[in-house]
C-alpha cells in the first residue's frame, strides 16, 4: 500500500486490517454499544455480552471501551480464549499487575479477591474483556461464573465483557451454563453498516489518514462497495486496500465501479466465505 499512500498523498494507510483506535467510526449502533456497556460497567451491572459476525468491528469497539474505562478501572484484556480455568485466572491476575502469583488455584483466587478489595478501597473497579469468547470451554465459562461471585454487599468486585461471534449466544444457552447466562445484564449485537454509514465510514477513514480532498469516488462507486461487502467494515477495508493499490498503479485519482470490481477480483476468494452467490451475477471482473 506504500505506493498508494504516496500517490494519493495520505499520511498513513486508511484501510488497514489492524485495529486502530484513531480510525474508530462511531456509527449509531457502535455509539449505542459503547455508551451502553460503559454505563453498565459504571453502574456495576456485572456481566455484558457483545456479539456480531466476523468483521463488524467488535474488537475495535472493545478497544475503545478499554481506553475509556481504564481511567476508573483496572482492565484485563484476554486475547486467548483457549486457556484452561487455571490459565484464565492467572492471565487475569497478570493483566492486573498482581505480583508473586501463587501456584495453587484456590490461593490465587484468594489473592485476586484481596487485590480487588484493595482496589475498591482506592476507588477503582476491575473489568475483564475476553475476545473471541465463543471459544471459551464450558469449564472456563464456569470459572467466570465463580469469579463473578467476588463482590461485597453492594458492589461487584469483578465485571466481565464477553466479546464474540453469535455462537457465544448458543453456548450460553446450554442448560448447565444457565447460571452464567442469567448474570448477563446487557447484551448487544453489532451488524453491518447501512449504505449511508458505508459512505461515512469510507470518508471518515480517508480523513483520518490525511486524504480528504485527495481522492474522489464516482457517484455509484460507494453503492458498489456496499453491494459487494454488505457493509461489513473488515470487508470494506480489504476491498479498498486492493482498490487503492490498483488506482495508484493506473494513476487514477477518481475511483469508479470498474476499479471497485477489479479490487473485488483481487480479494477473491475471501468474500466467497461471507457473501451470497447472487452478488456475483452481472459483475464484470
Amino acid at each position: 500500500m506504500q505506493d498508494a499512500v504516496r500517490f494519493f498523498g495520505f499520511d498513513k494507510h486508511p484501510f488497514t486490517l489492524t485495529p486502530d483506535y484513531s480510525f474508530f467510526f462511531l456509527s449509531k449502533k457502535h455509539a449505542e454499544v459503547a455508551k451502553g456497556i460503559s454505563t453498565g460497567v459504571l453502574q456495576q451491572r456485572g456481566v455484558f455480552m457483545l456479539t456480531g459476525e466476523v468483521g463488524t468491528g467488535k474488537t475495535l469497539t472493545s478497544r475503545v471501551l478499554v481506553e475509556k474505562l481504564s481511567k476508573h478501572f483496572y482492565v484485563a484484556y484476554i486475547l486467548n480464549p483457549f486457556l484452561s480455568p487455571d490459565g484464565l485466572v492467572r492471565n487475569i491476575a497478570e493483566e492486573f499487575g498482581i505480583s508473586q502469583i501463587p501456584e495453587r488455584l484456590d490461593a490465587l483466587i484468594t489473592k485476586l479477591h484481596f487485590f480487588l478489595i484493595e482496589a475498591m478501597k482506592s476507588g477503582k473497579g476491575a473489568v475483564v474483556f475476553i475476545d473471541e469468547a465463543q471459544h471459551l470451554s464450558d469449564v472456563s465459562l464456569e470459572m467466570l461464573r465463580v469469579l463473578s461471585n467476588l463482590e461485597t454487599n453492594n458492589k461487584k468486585l469483578l465485571q466481565f465483557v464477553l466479546v464474540g461471534q453469535k455462537e457465544l449466544i448458543d453456548k450460553l444457552s446450554k442448560r448447565h451454563l444457565r447460571q452464567l447466562a442469567q448474570r448477563v445484564a446487557i447484551k448487544y449485537e453489532l451488524g453491518p453498516l447501512s449504505l449511508a454509514e458505508t459512505h461515512d465510514y469510507i470518508f471518515h477513514r480517508i480523513k483520518q489518514a490525511g486524504g480528504l480532498g485527495k481522492v474522489e469516488f464516482n457517484r455509484l462507486a460507494i453503492l458498489q462497495v456496499h453491494r459487494l461487502t454488505k457493509g461489513y467494515p473488515r470487508s470494506i477495508n480489504i476491498l479498498l486496500d486492493n482498490v487503492f493499490n490498483i488506482a495508484a498503479q493506473k494513476q487514477k485519482k477518481v475511483i469508479d465501479i470498474k476499479t471497485i470490481n477489479a479490487g473485488f477480483k483481487n480479494m477473491l476468494p475471501f468474500p466467497l466465505r461471507f457473501l451470497p452467490i447472487y452478488l456475483f451475477r452481472g459483475i464484470k471482473l
